[in-house]
Formats: C-alpha cells, sequence, structure tokens
C-alpha cells in the first residue's frame, strides 16, 4: 500500500486529451477493482489478529490506517479523473 499512495496523490495531475484521460479512469476502475481483492485479505487479517499479541495489533492498526488512506484517496483520484474527463468534454 505504501507504494500504490504516492500515485494516489492529489498534486499528481490529471489532464490531458480525451484519450490519455479516458485511459488513465480505464486503468484506476482496474485498481480499484483489484483493491475490492485485497479488502478480503485485509478483513481476514483483522478477524485473525483478533486474540494475538499487541504487537500484532499494532501492526494492524498501521495497516488499517494505510488501508483507509488508500481506499480514500482513491476516491478522490477517481471524482479528479472524472473531473478530467468533463473538461476534456467540454474543449472538444
Amino acid at each position: 500500500m505504501a507504494k500504490v499512495l504516492p500515485s494516489l496523490d492529489e498534486s499528481e495531475p490529471v489532464h490531458g486529451d480525451m484519450s490519455t484521460v479516458l485511459y488513465l479512469i480505464d486503468v484506476h476502475e482496474a485498481f480499484q477493482k483489484e483493491l475490492g481483492s485485497y479488502k478480503r485479505r485485509v478483513d481476514s487479517a483483522n478477524a485473525s489478529g483478533v486474540d494475538d499479541p499487541a504487537g500484532t495489533q499494532q501492526d494492524l492498526a498501521k495497516m488499517n490506517t494505510m488501508w483507509a488512506k488508500v481506499l480514500t484517496k482513491s476516491l478522490q483520484k477517481k471524482k479528479r479523473l472524472g473531473e478530467a474527463q468533463k473538461v476534456c468534454y467540454i474543449l472538444r
């Protein structure tokens, strides 16, 4: 997740011609589908970590914080890509 966060950064520009924006939207939609498969893993890790030592609980807390950031930034990027798509339609 730490590797993914920089690509979701709001300071990364989301612009280009229509084909570029549509490509970025497709790539991001595939990424969001992949997040769905990871959600099951996160849920499983949380369920199995309930009775584990405090160190594992700290690791789970960090993982959950990172997971929340990735989901939030992913939704923000989806919104920005939609806005970029609207701008491309206007400029056509």
